[in-house]
């Protein structure tokens, strides 16, 4: 039996900039997802995810290298597969250009730590990157290709098959945080006309506390992005204006971070919040919602700051202190609201993988 497992991702500055150019700022966090890869009992391949409420199901790989499922799905079941079947095809055509093939396995997918314990709400920490990462890490190691990649050149796999799956969008950092972990900066570029992302792992700056805060639902990334993105049809000039404020922001907290400037870190959360709030406001999407508002005025005056995590709305929000008290307030804070910390803690390492033979 073969498992894999990936930690999830937080950004702390740099959302929407990022797929603009800019260099953003990213941890992984240790929840993680968890691939099983072993023997199939016959000679289909199987798929089974009980976090999404999918049992096992066959599947085949036929000429046209795509899946087809064994069995007549609902409408539901399938459109839950379909990120999974997509990374799948894609891992299939890496592996026939090696020169290798997939034998039928059965893949079991666990993302539990993603959702809260009663399962009713999924926290935004990227668990489609991090089931992508250790999938094909477990797929790899199941056809010996293990060490044929350097991590940049896994990542790169890695990125362009989740991007697929998305529908070509997203930057990637997610994907970075997993298969780095700890702490890096992440940058989207191009290489000959096709999309690729640089991540740099940087030192963890240990004396700023990093408070992962659930603000009370779940959010869809897509639509909120591409709401942000139908500004920049309707009006590129205001986008323009906007999206060069957030990347130099963005920047400028990358930069301090790693020069462990507290005064300017906490100067540029602040900053990102007012340009979030612009964009939000001209593209007309919540991105630092009503939640995230109350929570950046109750975290406000206790030697701290906080910003949404990701495309904002609702999800997941981030608080950053430089001292025990400041954390002890922080938490003091919370208890006496709606809002809640998450028992979740930066994780000092990515992608991981390992073989039982027994």
């Amino acid at each position: 039996m073969i498992t894999a497992n990936a930690p999830g991702k937080m950004i702390l500055i740099g959302e929407y900039a990022v797929l603009n150019g800019a260099k953003a700022l990213v941890c992984a966090m240790d929840c993680n997802a968890f691939v099983k890869v072993y023997p199939s009992d016959s000679n289909q391949f199987k798929i089974a995810a009980p976090s999404l409420s999918i049992p096992f199901i066959p599947f085949s790989i036929y000429l046209n290298k795509q899946v087809e499922f064994g069995t007549s799905l609902q409408d539901d079941t399938l459109k839950k597969l379909t990120f999974f079947k997509i990374v799948f095809e894609e891992f299939n055509k890496i592996v026939q250009l090696k020169g290798r093939q997939l034998e039928p396995v059965t893949i079991e997918i666990n993302t539990d730590e993603f959702y809260s314990a009663s399962g009713a709400h999924k926290y935004g920490f990227g668990s489609s990157a991090a089931m992508t990462v250790a999938l094909i890490q477990a797929l790899l190691t199941t056809v010996d290709l293990q060490n044929a990649y350097t991590k940049p050149g896994f990542f790169q796999m890695a990125f362009h098959a989740h991007r697929k799956a998305q529908g070509n969008l997203g930057s990637g950092i997610d994907i970075a945080a997993s298969v780095y972990g700890n702490v890096l900066t992440y940058q989207l570029g191009d290489e000959k006309g096709i999309p690729a992302g640089y991540g740099r792992p940087v030192h963890r700056w240990k004396e700023l506390y990093v408070i992962p805060i659930w603000a009370g639902h779940s959010t869809s990334t897509r639509k909120m992005v591409r709401s942000v993105d139908a500004l920049k049809i309707s009006s590129p000039k205001v986008f323009d204006r906007i999206m060069a404020e957030l990347i130099h922001c963005s920047e400028n907290g990358c930069s301090s971070y790693v020069k462990k400037d507290k005064a300017v870190f906490f100067d540029c959360i602040h900053a990102f919040n007012k340009i979030l709030t612009n964009l939000g406001s001209e593209s007309n999407t919540p991105i630092v919602s009503e939640a995230h508002q109350e929570l950046i005025h109750l975290i406000s005056g206790v030697d701290a700051v906080y910003k949404p995590s990701g495309a904002g709305g609702g999800d997941i929000g981030v608080a950053f202190c430089d001292s025990v008290d400041a954390v002890e307030n922080v938490r003091r804070k919370l208890n006496s609201s709606q809002f809640r910390i998450l028992d979740f803690n930066i994780a000092n390492v990515g992608m991981s993988v390992s073989k039982n033979n027994g």
